[in-house]
This record gives structure tokens, C-alpha cells and sequence, in this order.
């Protein structure tokens, strides 16, 4: 098997003197889909959350592509080709999924054309 486009190894994360996330490792290779399932608290969103550089890890390293990363910002990691929707409250209702996707991405900024938005997503999953 080749080697995974994102690396997540012994992450963890900590607020005060609770243990949200307690040292989680997935690989994620291209053309896999993966879900991360658990209840209320399980920190399921914190571990998406450091993956997209809107929180950093305590402990534990994250790569993509192979090289390790230290994302500081959502801005790093969409550069680096990852992005997420957190939950449906998080979303714009009248924007597409794909719109959604792209809303505030370096290169597409803002304002997001659709025709230009379902394109793009298009391309973004012929390059993996």
C-alpha cells in the first residue's frame, strides 16, 4: 500500500483538565473514504478541528503528504489541500455543499461562483 496522503499519529489534546482527544493515529490513503464515529464528547470534531489547523496538537505529529505539518491556521491547511465542514449548523444554508467547501479558500476567497465552485471541487478529487 502506498503511503498515506494524511498522517495523524498519538494526537492529543487537552482544555484545562479535560482530555478531549487521547492519542489518535489514522492514516488516510488516497481514494479511501473514512468516518469517525463515536458519541457526544468523544472528540471526534477536536481531531478534525487540529487536522485543519484550527487547533494544535498537545502531543503527537500530523503529515501530509508525507512531511510533517504544524498547521496554525484553517489558511495553512486548505493550502495543504485539507478542508472540512464541522457541523450543519457551521454551514452556509443557501450555498452548496461544494460552495461551502471552497468558502474562504486563498484562492477563491468569499465570494464563490458556483459554476467555478463545482469545477473546482471536480478537480480538487482528480488530483488525489
Amino acid at each position: 500500500m502506498s503511503a498515506p496522503l494524511t498522517a495523524l499519529t498519538s494526537v492529543s489534546k487537552r482544555f484545562g483538565s479535560l482530555q478531549a482527544v487521547a492519542g489518535v493515529s489514522l492514516d488516510v490513503h488516497a481514494g479511501e473514504v473514512l468516518a469517525l464515529i463515536g458519541g457526544n464528547g468523544a472528540g471526534k470534531t477536536t481531531t478534525m478541528r487540529m487536522l485543519a489547523g484550527l487547533e494544535q496538537p498537545d502531543e503527537g505529529t500530523i503529515a501530509v503528504g508525507g512531511r510533517t505539518v504544524e498547521f496554525t491556521s484553517r489558511r495553512e491547511a486548505i493550502r495543504a489541500g485539507i478542508g472540512f465542514i464541522q457541523q450543519e449548523f457551521s454551514l452556509v444554508d443557501s450555498l452548496t455543499c461544494a460552495e461551502n467547501l471552497l468558502l474562504g479558500h486563498p484562492e477563491h476567497g468569499f465570494v464563490v461562483d458556483r459554476a467555478e465552485a463545482a469545477t473546482a471541487i471536480r478537480a480538487l478529487g482528480r488530483n488525489r
